[in-house]
């Protein structure tokens, strides 16, 4: 059982680990998309939207950027730098300063179901139950564990979590900081908004987080041995705030019917952001991004038309709550393809992350420590239930909604409890139609796709 585990020493040489798997798979796949890309090109350009085209590498890129990220771990430890391991409510800009590799745990978990890579993933899973981790702990951070105890994962200089966005999540990091026997830093995440205009607004949250950062920076500086690079960390913010603002615009021209985007666009967003946020190659990738969508707007196309060949349009507006099914990441273009039905927005997606102000240290961390609280996931569900019910209100509405998806992911039980309040306030204020149902996003054996595609087509049938 658990209590009689040994620390987790480092791997031998040569060993193949989860991480090399991501990146294998993430290389041929963006080799793949890059491959077929000139082909889907042209049925757009024989449409008369030659401009458009560009359209196509939106996910070529994103996997070449993702590529890139899991690449660099082997570049990283062949310089002797420092790797952490982080949870998804980090952002990524510090562990850039202090020239360190940031190695986002989910990333590496969640990814192996994105990439359908089943049996290897399904096998980490029973390893870390049969070992005593609870069935009912998320998936998210199981995987992992059983990666650790099949021998597959690197082994990690230091673990940083933020205490959000649930008790699921923070167990499963004690245990890793127990196993991997390494030292480990957490957060001190407070309950309320640092919003003004928020009804638990409190005054103290943003300097509060802006100072347990700065205690972070301290940490790191130990962990590695190096002196934190303010100006390393200004140039990073300078990049991201770039980012931010144009993903922040790209949001803005998803509000447009029909919309510019495909529904996985923001979960690309989200991923690109939780890894690499502060890199020059981020930056272009969501400049490129925003400037298709104005592009799509001012001709009035819709993604679905666009990318269908013209042989479905939008029909449907959908806003995806909690996660998407990560194992069934075509699901989206069943919607899109068969229904019309766009997903217009989902929680991981809906980035609200300002500019940073650089005018002094002080409003420095103070700004970056409201990232920490903003960062999707954690903005939601870290404090009352306000939180995720006002936001997915008001999603509906600035969005233009005709349908709610509230998928019920087995690992999410703080929000899982309070789904029928959500239902019943979003039908109060709001009259749209909202479907409900459990599932694992992670893993796909809890509940088989033929069950929630079942429900999902009669939800949207009757929406038509």
């Amino acid at each position: 059982m658990m209590s009689k585990l040994k620390p987790i020493t480092d791997l031998a040489p040569g060993t193949k680990t989860l991480w090399h798997t991501l990146a294998e798979y993430a290389g041929r796949a963006h080799q793949f998309f890059g491959g077929i890309a000139d082909e889907m090109k042209k049925p757009i350009v024989n449409r008369g939207y030659p401009e458009l085209a560009d359209g196509v590498d939106i996910m070529s890129i994103m996997l070449g950027n993702m590529n890139k990220y899991l690449t660099e771990y082997e570049v990283a430890k062949a310089q002797g730098k420092t790797v952490t391991l982080f949870n998804f409510c980090i952002p990524s800009e510090l562990f850039y300063m202090m020239d360190t590799y940031p190695m986002c745990q989910e990333i590496g978990s969640i990814a192996l179901a994105l990439g359908q890579i089943g049996s290897i993933m399904t096998q980490y899973i029973d390893l870390a139950v049969e070992a005593g981790i609870s069935a009912n702990e998320c998936n998210a951070q199981k995987v992992w564990l059983g990666a650790i105890l099949k021998g597959e994962t690197p082994k990690p200089d230091a673990i940083i979590y933020g205490s959000q966005p649930c008790d699921s999540a923070n167990i499963q990091y004690q245990i890793m900081q127990q196993w991997y026997d390494i030292p480990t830093f957490t957060l001190d995440v407070p309950y309320w908004s640092h919003v003004p205009d928020n009804q638990y607004y409190d005054e103290r949250v943003a300097p509060y987080m802006g100072g347990q950062l700065k205690k972070l920076i301290g940490f790191l500086e130990k962990v590695s041995g190096k002196k934190a690079d303010k100006e390393k960390l200004k140039s990073a913010i300078i990049e991201s705030n770039k980012s931010r603002e144009y993903v922040s615009e790209s949001n803005e021209y998803m509000k447009h019917q029909p919309c510019p985007l495909p529904g996985l666009t923001p979960l690309y967003n989200y991923a690109t952001f939780l890894t690499s946020a502060g890199l020059p190659h981020v930056t272009e990738y969501c400049k490129f991004q925003r400037d298709f969508a104005k592009k799509a707007v001012k001709r009035g196309i819709g993604a679905i038309d666009l990318f269908s060949g013209g042989k479905q349009e939008e029909k449907i507006r959908v806003y995806w709550t909690i996660m998407p099914i990560i194992h069934d990441w075509l699901l989206f273009e069943w919607m899109e393809q068969k229904f019309g039905a766009q997903v217009i927005m989902d929680i991981p997606g809906k980035q609200l992350l300002q500019p940073v102000d650089l005018s002094s240290e002080d409003a420095m961390f103070r700004d970056m420590g409201k990232t920490l609280l903003d960062i999707a996931m954690a903005r939601q569900n870290r404090g009352p239930m306000e939180f995720y019910i006002d936001e997915a209100i008001r999603t509906v509405k600035e969005y233009k909604i005709d349908g709610v998806i509230v998928t019920g992911h087995v690992g999410c039980k703080h929000i899982w409890g309070g789904t029928q309040m959500l239902l019943d306030l979003l039908k109060e204020e709001t009259g749209i139609p909202c479907l409900s149902f459990e599932v694992d996003i992670v893993d796909p054996r809890v509940v088989p796709a033929r069950e929630y595609k079942r429900k999902i087509k009669l939800f949207l049938e009757g929406l038509q």
